[in-house]
């Protein structure tokens, strides 16, 4: 299990990540805290989505500055006390309507073809979010990740989904799961 950041005492926004390493008959656990060269700066409202069975995504959030967030970190575990964050960077200047895509209380479910579906949440001026996007990350390597980030073009990597039919009410700060079929 990873922790990352949420609201602490007082209001103030956290940016620090745990581990929870549960012991083979899950009767103890150990957490550790991740300790990186670079992370993501302290926000809430974020999602964590496990991609592999040592990688996990997060994306978005609230930041300090009350500000909505778009970015993408990967926590690499590749060892344990050995994690690294590395920030995916994506040149969004062909993603159509990138403007909608920031956003915080939303969530984001991995589904069938490694790709993670992000609906909902809500924007800067609190506006509910009704719409879908994708975000494939199949085009993020699975190892040799650097410190330094991985830069990808955004238009092979997220995409909006327009063709839904019915759909929820806009909504912010609710769960969903996803189901196989």
């Amino acid at each position: 299990m990873v922790v990352h950041g949420g609201i602490g005492l007082n209001g103030v926004r956290l940016g620090d990540a745990w581990i929870l390493e549960l012991s083979e008959d899950f009767t103890s656990g150990t957490w550790h805290m991740v300790e990186s060269r670079q992370s993501p700066p302290p926000r809430s409202g974020h999602t964590l989505t496990c991609i592999r069975e040592n990688q996990v995504v997060l994306f978005g959030g609230r930041g300090l500055g009350y500000d909505v967030l778009d970015d993408v970190w990967i926590l690499d575990i590749q060892e344990l006390c050995e994690e690294k964050w590395i920030q995916i960077f994506y040149d969004f200047r062909d993603v159509p309507e990138y403007a909608s895509l920031p956003r915080v209380g939303h969530s984001a479910t991995l589904v069938l073809g490694g790709r993670i579906l992000i609906y909902g949440g809500e924007d800067s001026y609190r506006h509910r979010k009704d719409d879908f996007w994708v975000l494939d990350v199949k085009t993020i390597p699975s190892s040799g990740l650097q410190p330094q980030g991985v830069s990808l073009n955004g238009s092979s990597v997220w995409r909006k989904l327009d063709r839904i039919s019915y759909r929820p009410k806009s909504r912010s700060c609710y769960y969903q799961d996803s189901t196989p079929r």
